[in-house]
């Protein structure tokens, strides 16, 4: 199996030069892109613009394969360690205890989570700041 890092180096070329044929075939004229709400639209009027796009796709598939073969194939450190949630570690008289949380705002609708009510109470008042700052922007 090829290295990770010949296969990101791939990645990164198709990606590059996907973008670059693409960027290419909207100034000749030979591919369209509109939005539909959020979403990109590619019309391709001849099949240089479908290779750039194909090339973008592909390109994003073989990172995403990269990288797990790169977190599957073992630590590359000696001193590489993997640290669980809520579990202490007492290597070289350190003690560490992972703690997070977030918000998921879905509409008007919070959702709120974490390993400790102290990180979602966090998490809740970064989203509220966050909120007044955008509104603060958008006045």
């Amino acid at each position: 199996m090829l290295p990770a890092k010949l296969l990101r180096f791939v990645a990164l070329f198709m990606i590059v030069g996907g973008v670059m044929i693409s960027v290419f075939s909207i100034a000749v004229g030979e591919m369209r892109v509109a939005l539909f709400l959020i979403f990109p639209m590619f019309y391709a009027e001849s099949a240089i613009p479908a290779i750039g796009i194909a090339m973008l796709f592909l390109g994003m598939v073989v990172l995403f394969i990269s990288f797990f073969i790169a977190s599957t194939s073992g630590s590359e450190g000696a001193h590489a360690r993997t640290i669980e949630p809520d579990q202490s570690s007492e290597e070289d008289g350190l003690s560490t205890k992972v703690k997070g949380g977030g918000v998921l705002l879905i509409g008007p609708v919070p959702i709120v989570f974490g390993s400790d009510w102290k990180m979602a109470i966090t998490a809740i008042l970064l989203t509220i700041l966050l909120l007044g700052i955008v509104l603060l922007f958008l006045i």
